[in-house]
């Protein structure tokens, strides 16, 4: 097939869309200044792998701005990645994150050539006094560990079938898998510590946590 000038334009326009930060969202919900501030950056690309390769970040007064490096590899399916900006203890006030999206790409030698942005997304949030009382909707899917068995136990008001990553705190992620609500086992070289979390089913927008494993 020979392709036109058209026809090229078209297809890099399709390939550089299809590299998007799909939501964010801070973890806690609602930070006061005793929390470590993290947020979540949820991500689709046109190819895998497309797992974080580096991430930095600045903070000037309320502002703060996050550089996010994704290198694509060759295979041909719709990539999906949560990655983890650790923001650490932040005062009290308003905020406003802008994650800066960029992308380069293997071509399979493993290697990752310039990175390009191809997407920026802003977030608004404001970090509390608090009241000290942690409020948790039952609606609101979760992930806690059973210490006894050093598995997951995935609780959901509803049976749906969730899809579960595990990540460490530096974005990288360690354990995926697919389940229903109940006891999920995970892998014994996980090492003690903190991970988060992304469930994800459906077209609903993935809730993220954390959960210390012992």
């Amino acid at each position: 097939m020979k392709i036109t000038p058209t026809l090229l334009l078209l297809l890099v326009s399709m390939y550089m869309n299809g590299q998007t930060i799909l939501n964010m969202s801070t973890y806690p919900a609602q930070p006061t200044p005793n929390d470590q501030v993290m947020v979540i950056v949820n991500s689709s690309f046109p190819s895998g792998g497309c797992d974080l390769r580096n991430e930095n970040h600045s903070v000037n007064g309320n502002q703060i701005t996050a550089m996010v490096y994704h290198c694509l590899g060759p295979l041909t399916f719709i990539c999906y990645s949560s990655d983890t900006v650790n923001l650490g203890p932040l005062s009290v006030g308003s905020y406003t994150f802008q994650s800066n999206l960029l992308i380069g790409t293997t071509g399979g030698t493993g290697i990752c050539n310039a990175y390009n942005q191809t997407d920026q997304h802003i977030l608004n949030f404001t970090v509390t006094q608090g009241t000290g009382i942690t409020e948790v909707s039952a609606t609101i899917p979760q992930l806690n560990l059973e210490p006894a068995s050093r598995s997951l136990i995935l609780k959901a008001s509803d049976l749906s079938q969730y899809s579960i990553e595990l990540f460490d705190l530096t974005g990288k992620k360690v354990f995926s898998t697919v389940s229903s609500p109940g006891k999920i086992n995970i892998p014994s070289s996980l090492v003690r510590g903190m991970y988060i979390y992304s469930l994800h089913t459906g077209d609903k927008q993935p809730f993220s946590g954390k959960v210390m494993l012992n």
